[in-house]
């Protein structure tokens, strides 16, 4: 079975869009009060090492769904690089801790 995963975050759109943390074009969201709670997509990964890399980042295991839900501070891999670029990964840990301290939920959530 392949595993997929992916970072959600929940929050109140003003603060997605100004960390550009947003699924869609700012255009899409055109009507939206900056007060409306959205879902968005922060980070996919497509494989299993992907997604256990994904987890580990976080500092959650993969199938234990007691812990899921992200907590400042996260529980950081050292070599957060090794899945997805150096680059990428600090953005990605840039937005989750700045979503956390804004007071976002924010979930890893396996697929397999």
């Amino acid at each position: 079975m392949s595993l997929q995963s992916e970072i959600l975050a929940i929050g109140k759109f003003s603060i997605l869009d100004n960390l550009d943390c947003l699924d869609y074009s700012r255009l899409t969201y055109e009507e939206i009060d900056e007060n409306t709670i959205i879902i968005s997509t922060i980070a996919q990964a497509h494989t299993n090492d992907e997604s256990r890399e994904l987890a580990k980042m976080c500092g959650v295991d993969v199938w234990d769904f007691a812990n899921h839900k992200l907590k400042f501070p996260l529980g950081l891999c050292q070599d957060r690089s090794r899945m997805i670029g150096e680059d990428t990964a600090g953005t990605i840990m840039d937005n989750l801790i700045d979503l956390l301290k804004k007071e976002c939920t924010v979930f890893y959530m396996p697929n397999g």
